[in-house]
């Protein structure tokens, strides 16, 4: 056994919370059955760094301690599903071995599948771990016995163990992550607050968010008292669109993430987070060189649970809707800012997929203090968006649209038609898109020698019950800039002569199937964020042929 799982032990036999538990050090592993046969375990090595010195690592691994016998799961008998069958009695607890030598688990939840769907999460040989030689380190400490290996699996904020959704009913054992099967680097730990909408509207423990420029009355580093951190933030894209300042050639500190989505950089102060502007960089002295400094920020970010004495990153698991959710619940007032972390959003990623082997998760940056994931194929994923439907016009939304996430990036997931999350999804996504581009279009206008027209973003709701987003460009325009919607309109104008019968003719067509078919007409707006598109000309009637026999075309 290593020294510092020594220290672990040693730590643990006096930890207020384990009197009268069983205790056992299983390689890199601390495994724990409580005195009222509750058991939990996790890996110490990976949530606390070996090179703090030694009352921080105290405090983060009692904490650890704690956060564990808090969420510990009841174990279970022998002869139970999962049991397994190498215990030296059937009375649980009760039937553990001795103090002072090798000793052997009884049934009591030693031996059980906790993960359910294998990898990571595969536990059901654990309780045999305390007789394999050599493997644990069994002592007595005072009322506090270290004895063989448990698993452990979270629970919701009600205490209730969260259901799969589909994935096994609210008892099943097997069903249910542990503690460390999901993320090992990532502790379970719950909020009161609901994983969804946390943040959407103000709380008390809220800090203040400053949106003015620069020069307005605001904290510095210099007048506020304690340590500033700069931080990332992430946010829409009209939050970052009102900033800029053309007169003075200055804006916040951004860059995009997604076609809607950007992440800009703060210094958080004890009371409130200050957007930093590039003028602030040039005050400052910093080079504007972004890379570098939204790469420092996100370190930052990682280490900011352990300025706080946290333990690492911290995954939550709730059973919303009846759909099992994990969201980030550290640090607070910057849960989303893990948005703008690709690296450890794709080993969550990986975890899960291991977890739940075929499933996709996916990533929602709802609010400022939500940011959570879900697997797609979670039956209960159209009830669960459902709980974020009207919050639109709430301040701390981002845009709660599920995306899926690669080493290229962030990509909205975006299910066919038929997907019964699809009519959902369509209102969410009509609605926060046209925000940003009304948004959008209110400032460009301020642009010196804007002069193409821009066209609007506008919403339909079909009879079918969907609802889509349209813009127009007809035979009059010329030019325009268009959003990038779902579907556009080609509108040829009727001839204004009185004997001409031709009455004009309108093509709605696909946004992308448009550029595939008229690509000569389209140019991507450069410098513009969300995505535009400026159109010069007209269709000829060959071409306004060719996108009427499109039309019926998805892709």
């Amino acid at each position: 056994m290593s020294q510092f799982m020594d220290w672990v032990l040693d730590v643990a036999a006096e930890h207020p919370d384990l009197n009268g538990a069983f205790v056992n050090s299983d390689g890199e592993w601390l495994d724990v059955l409580l005195a009222d046969g509750r058991a939990f375990r996790f890996r110490p090595n990976q949530m606390i760094d070996e090179s703090k010195p030694e009352p921080a690592r105290r405090s983060v691994l009692n904490k650890l301690i704690g956060i564990g016998v808090q969420q510990a799961d009841t174990a279970v008998a022998e002869g139970e599903n999962g049991a397994g069958s190498s215990g030296a009695g059937s009375s649980g607890a009760g039937s553990s071995g001795t103090a002072g030598g090798q000793s052997k688990a009884g049934g009591a939840g030693g031996a059980r599948d906790v993960g359910g769907a294998g990898g990571a999460g595969n536990l059901g040989n654990a309780g045999s771990a305390g007789n394999a030689d050599g493997a644990s380190s069994t002592r007595d400490s005072g009322s506090v016995k270290k004895t063989g290996g448990f698993g452990g699996s979270g629970r919701s904020p009600d205490g209730k163990a969260p259901s799969k959704g589909g994935r096994g009913n609210a008892d099943s054992r097997e069903g249910r992550p542990s503690l460390s099967s999901v993320f090992d680097a990532i502790m379970s730990a719950f909020t009161s607050q609901s994983p969804l909408t946390a943040g959407l509207t103000s709380g008390p423990e809220g800090k203040e968010e400053s949106v003015e420029g620069p020069d307005s009355e605001g904290p510095d580093s210099e007048e506020s008292s304690g340590e500033v951190h700069r931080l990332p933030i992430v946010r829409p894209a009209d939050y970052f669109l009102p900033s800029h300042n053309h007169q003075h050639d200055d804006s916040m500190v951004y860059l995009p993430l997604t076609d809607f989505i950007g992440v800009g950089l703060a210094d958080d102060h004890p009371d409130t987070i200050q957007p930093l502007f590039f003028s602030d960089l040039d005050e400052r002295g910093i080079a504007p060189e972004l890379g570098p400094l939204f790469v420092d920020a996100v370190e930052e970010l990682r280490q900011l649970n352990f300025h706080e004495g946290q333990a690492g990153i911290e995954l939550g698991i709730a059973d919303v809707s009846g759909a099992q959710v994990f969201w980030l619940t550290s640090p607070n007032n910057y849960q989303s800012s893990w948005f703008a972390d690709l690296d450890m959003a794709q080993t969550i990623s990986e975890s899960l997929v291991q977890e739940y082997p075929g499933s996709l998760p996916l990533f929602v940056p709802a609010s400022r203090t939500s940011f959570f994931a879900v697997m797609a194929d979670d039956p209960k994923l159209p009830l669960l968006l459902e709980n974020l439907r009207g919050h639109d016009v709430d301040g701390d939304a981002v845009y709660p649209l599920p995306h899926t996430v690669a080493s290229d990036g962030w990509k909205e997931w975006i299910p066919m038609s038929d997907h019964p999350a699809a009519r959902i999804l369509e209102e969410l996504r009509t609605t926060y898109r046209k925000r940003i581009y009304d948004c959008q279009a209110k400032e460009i206008m301020k642009w010196e020698g804007m002069d193409l027209e821009l066209k609007p973003f506008s919403v339909h709701h079909l009879r079918s019950g969907s609802r889509v987003s349209n813009c127009q460009y007809t035979s009059r325009d010329h030019e325009a800039s268009l959003p990038q919607t779902d579907f556009v309109s080609f509108v040829r104008q009727p001839s204004d002569l009185p004997w001409d019968e031709d009455k004009g003719e309108t093509i709605t067509i696909r946004f992308h199937v448009a550029l595939d078919m008229w690509p000569e007409g389209f140019h991507q707006a450069e410098g513009v964020w969300p995505p535009r598109w400026e159109v010069r000309g007209f269709p000829t009637p060959e071409q306004l042929e060719e996108l009427s026999e499109a039309a019926h075309r998805d892709f």
